[in-house]
């Protein structure tokens, strides 16, 4: 399974960076203020240089756009000050318009707690599914859900970065549940599989509801896996009837698929609003909604 061992290591690698910019920054190689950071890793303002989706990178005209503003931790300032610019804190060519922040955080993580819990879905369920399922498949199921992951959600988040291979592993695991149902018959007790995968993606979406972990990519990796999966993992065909009713299921999703990115990409451009859209991200009454919500 070299595509999860190379993937695996470059994501090692990249949290070793992160903490060295840390601590190059800080002088600590993890953010100890003003916030400590759960998840063992740098400062919000180190993710954000290294390419995390934050959308006023991405997209002009948001509230930061043009201003000077309080330069969160982990931030450089040209100034040697507290206040940068929206430039500043972006990096690369520090103009709003970083698409490429849809793919970079795919490779980025929050800490090295983030980093192992990826790391262990990835090593033994990702690296299993490349061996039954074939490299190429298993990377593009990952890639096609971790950018739809971040593109959805991406005007909703408000100024709040977002990193993680999260919505790619949600996207896998989709798949996960389309392959015990298209091969229900030669499951060993598959009822017994599917209530333990459904409580899996029920604790999962729940634990997406917890401060510093973004529903948004899991959520639009998982229906995005959907129907990646449809389109791309092998089948054992049961009869005619099912091999004619599998083939409809997998021309059925290449429209689907298409009418899904340009839903999100479209939403990401014109900078759509939607009023309900956060509660994906953070159930109301939940003390750190306004953090995760991108309003405190």
């Amino acid at each position: 399974p070299y595509f999860s061992w190379v993937l695996s290591g470059i994501h090692i690698i990249m949290v070793l960076v992160s903490l060295i910019i840390n601590f190059q920054r800080t002088g600590s190689p993890i953010e100890t203020s003003p916030d400590f950071n759960p998840f063992i890793g740098p400062a919000p303002g180190v993710l954000i240089s290294m390419g995390a989706r934050f959308y006023p990178c991405m997209h002009p005209g948001t509230s930061l756009d043009g201003v000077q503003i309080q330069c969160p931790a982990g931030s450089v300032s040209a100034t040697g000050g507290t206040v940068c610019t929206l430039a500043e804190l972006c990096g690369f060519s520090g103009k709003p318009d970083q698409w490429y922040r849809l793919i970079l955080p795919i490779f980025l993580h929050g800490g090295i707690v983030h980093l192992l819990l990826n790391l262990v879905f990835q090593l033994r369920t990702a690296a299993q599914l490349e061996r039954d399922w074939g490299w190429w498949r298993v990377a593009l199921i990952y890639f096609i859900s971790g950018i739809a992951g971040f593109l959805f959600g991406a005007s909703y988040s408000g100024n709040t970065p977002s990193v993680g291979a999260s919505g790619a592993l949600y996207g896998l695991i989709a798949c996960l549940l389309l392959d015990l149902l298209q091969n229900w018959r030669i499951i060993v007790k598959p009822v017994t599989e599917l209530i333990k995968l459904l409580f899996l993606i029920i604790i999962s979406f729940g634990i997406g509801m917890l401060p510093f972990v973004d529903n948004f990519a899991h959520v639009g990796g998982f229906v995005t896996g959907l129907f990646a999966g449809l389109l791309l993992i092998p089948t054992i065909h049961f009869g005619k009837g099912d091999k004619w009713r599998k083939l409809g299921f997998r021309i059925a999703s290449v429209p689907v698929l298409i009418a899904i990115y340009v839903f999100l990409i479209q939403s990401f451009v014109t900078g759509a609003e939607c009023s309900w859209c956060k509660y994906v991200n953070c159930i109301p009454g939940l003390p750190w909604c306004a953090q995760k919500w991108g309003t405190a």
